[in-house]
């Protein structure tokens, strides 16, 4: 529980409701609920115990599996929506998480990643997923690996790490070892509110605020104001999160355009302001919020030459319709 709320405390290893953890015995498996946040998990109920073997015994049927029938107590939660994959892992202890590091590289087509997995994860037993849906498509796209040999480090295209150990002590020197080997030089970046920015901002703000207000994390801006990040600000999300909790397209303007854009503006979460900073909503929920810093994050860690691997239509659009994460929304906005 320690390690799972430590993980969910810190931005840089997931955000919001992102990311799950489970803990096996040889009869049950705790898995996270869908929806919970794993900064919770000292302090509140948001795991559920259930059947091991039920749990495997699902597991073989169909990708439409339900989980909560192998639930050993009832339960208003959901188990995590990567359930399927947790009770596939054969290791006691396992994570999955939205870490900024492992993203920034994983964001990355396949024939560019795969060189420089080689290199930094070489003694590691490891393999690389292309994106494919989260959930049992996820775990079929693992079984093809784990059905020949134990790997304990998986990383998974636009969509983070997932790690396996045999106890809490010996995952906590897994996660940081791969964090180490995959770090990202991180590119400076200030934002200042000076000059005639602070007056175009002063302006604009006299007029929306209250409802729109400046973030509180400086670093937010370089979605709007770094080159880099702007530029694949303007592209379709790199991450599922991304995709269903900030949308498919990012609300994007030039100063002048949005005083006169009240009701095109009144829907949205948040403003990227062109070569200006980024405006939130007064009612932004904290998991968008989280997202948005992690983007910026991510973006600082790319370079002008990346070649980024976004996620198509297609790939939001099932996202987007797929009951399980409507659900984990309902969960997230209580």
């Amino acid at each position: 529980m320690e390690l799972s709320g430590l993980c969910g405390r810190d931005l840089m290893r997931t955000q919001g409701a992102g990311g799950n953890t489970s803990f096996k015995t040889a009869d049950v498996i705790w898995v996270k609920g869908s929806g919970q946040w794993l900064r919770s998990a000292e302090d509140k109920p948001i795991f559920l115990a259930l059947n091991y073997v039920h749990a495997q015994m699902l597991l073989t049927q169909n990708a439409t599996v339900d989980f909560s029938a192998a639930c050993i107590e009832p339960s208003l939660l959901r188990p995590s929506i990567e359930t399927a994959m947790h009770v596939r892992m054969p290791q006691r202890v396992v994570f999955h998480l939205h870490t900024v590091t492992s993203l920034s590289l994983a964001c990355r087509f396949e024939h560019e990643i795969q060189p420089i997995l080689t290199s930094r994860l070489q003694g590691l037993s490891w393999a690389f997923i292309p994106y494919c849906q989260p959930g049992y498509p996820l775990m079929q796209a693992l079984d093809a690996h784990l059905s020949k040999k134990r790997v304990d480090v998986f990383v998974l295209q636009n969509h983070g790490l997932l790690l396996g150990a045999d106890n809490c002590d010996l995952m906590r020197q897994l996660l940081d070892e791969v964090e180490s080997r995959l770090q990202q030089p991180v590119r400076a970046f200030k934002w200042a509110l000076t000059g005639t920015v602070k007056k175009q901002w002063g302006s604009l703000l006299a007029r929306l605020a209250p409802v729109w207000r400046l973030p509180p994390d400086d670093l937010m801006h370089a979605l709007a104001c770094d080159p880099i990040c702007f530029k694949h600000a303007q592209q379709l999300p790199m991450c599922p999160d991304h995709a269903v909790f900030l949308g498919a397209h990012a609300p994007i303007f030039d100063i002048g355009e949005i005083s006169n854009q009240a009701q095109l503006i009144s829907n949205k979460t948040h403003l990227i302001v062109k070569g200006m900073g980024v405006l939130v909503h007064q009612q932004i929920k904290e998991e968008a919020y989280q997202l948005l810093l992690a983007q910026a994050h991510i973006g600082l860690r790319l370079q002008l030459n990346t070649n980024i691997k976004y996620l198509s239509d297609k790939e939001i659009n099932t996202l987007l319709n797929w009951d399980a994460e409507k659900y984990r929304q309902t969960q997230v906005s209580l």
